[in-house]
């Protein structure tokens, strides 16, 4: 199998780590070998929460930035802020023409 690297950003309490939690277990349970980190940060605060989940066989849970195949954005400054803007990229359209696939909220936490 290819390897799928996936990242989800979002902020505390809009449901990454449960949404990260049953895409796993669903790979599990497809068989699909999968590795997942979580990064919390200030989540209680309203901070960032990332989760990186790799598909197929990888050594290390790690994704580095300009590696995923997918960055899945439940709030989209957030997104921008967290892991775009390190790697120069201005908007999600320069990241989709780059070859990688952004799927990202419309609307803000604060709407």
């Amino acid at each position: 199998m290819d390897t799928k690297r996936l990242v989800m950003v979002a902020v505390g309490g809009q449901g990454n780590l449960l949404a990260s939690s049953v895409l796993g277990e669903a790979a599990l349970l497809a068989g699909v070998p999968m590795h997942m980190s979580e990064i919390h940060g200030m989540a209680q605060r309203g901070g960032v929460v990332e989760s990186a989940l790799i598909f197929g066989d990888a050594q290390s849970p790690i994704i580095s930035d300009g590696d995923a195949d997918v960055l899945m954005g439940f709030e989209p400054a957030e997104t921008l802020r967290a892991r775009l803007a390190p790697l120069g990229f201005d908007s999600f359209e320069e990241l989709a023409a780059g070859g990688g696939t952004a799927l990202v909220a419309r609307k803000t936490t604060a709407e």
